[in-house]
């Protein structure tokens, strides 16, 4: 394990922000189903020590993947697809305690999920996330998205709309990291932003320059009016990388999905079925 020598001030500023933070009976951004870990997640902020946050059921249940024994196939995935670009990148930091990935003790079965969305995205879009000047994320987990795309070398603007709670999560962990989040000086070239007002989020959302969405079963669990809302923000964006499940609550998502592709004629669409994963699918526009 390693220590972050700012980790005390950034500890103190996550409970400082996540207090600040008023959860109502019920928010139209998240589904009732989410509310309950929402009202946990900042219960342990406050009670407990954070930088353990990745041993918390809550997180664990929700967006950790572990030992899954669907990772073996992701993971043999990555081997024989350019493993010289994925060895080093997909090494766990240690600044926040994680579960060692049982094939590769360097990483965890987290980050190995979250690579094997890129390197699929990349085989078959023929695109490299590195090349794009923004990406866009919506619903970030805890941010090793994020940290897993700055490690193979992405230079560009990084926004991630959630909600709040996670927002500050998403800081914490990324600062931990070594990473530049809501910098002041917004003047800076490349930068994260955490975000969950999707007011700002329009204002700072780059017009020009190569544009990536990344949502990844976080759009196919949020309540149709709210995916009403984020799609004018991604409706001219150049390539999207979503993942879905068939059915979330009373919500058909193959269909949402096959009318959201309608909307979007002049793209070029891949909808497959994720193999290791039954009833869940990739989504790639380019």
């Amino acid at each position: 394990m390693k220590n972050n020598p700012d980790e005390k001030f950034l500890i103190e500023e996550l409970r400082k922000n996540t207090k600040a933070i008023f959860i109502p009976k019920k928010n139209k951004l998240t589904d009732n189903q989410w509310l309950g870990n929402i009202l946990m997640l900042k219960k342990q902020i406050l009670s407990e020590n954070p930088k353990n946050f990745l041993q918390w059921n809550v997180i664990r249940k929700t967006m950790f993947i572990g030992n899954a024994l669907f990772t073996i196939k992701e993971f043999l995935y990555l081997r024989i697809n350019n493993w010289n670009k994925w060895k080093k990148t997909i090494l766990e930091s240690n600044y926040v305690p994680t579960e060692p990935y049982i094939l590769y003790p360097g990483s965890s079965g987290n980050l190995i999920h979250q690579a094997y969305h890129i390197a699929r995205f990349e085989k078959i879009s023929g695109q490299r996330i590195e090349d794009f000047d923004s990406i866009f994320e919506f619903g970030g987990g805890y941010g090793s998205m994020c940290q897993l795309i700055h490690n193979l070398g992405f230079k560009g603007n990084y926004i991630i709309f959630d909600l709040p709670v996670f927002s500050t999560l998403q800081a914490f962990f990324l600062k931990m990291n070594g990473l530049d989040v809501n910098p002041s000086n917004m003047s800076k070239k490349a930068k994260i932003l955490c975000k969950s007002n999707l007011n700002e989020v329009k204002k700072i959302i780059p017009k020009k320059g190569k544009k990536l969405f990344i949502a990844t079963w976080s759009l196919s669990e949020s309540p149709l009016p709210i995916r009403k809302k984020i799609y004018p923000l991604i409706d001219k964006v150049d390539s999207h990388l979503i993942s879905y499940q068939a059915f979330f609550g009373k919500v058909d998502n193959r269909k949402y999905f096959a009318d959201f592709r309608k909307k979007m004629k002049k793209k070029q669409w891949y909808n497959q079925e994720i193999l290791q994963l039954k009833n869940n699918y990739y989504l790639f526009g380019f």
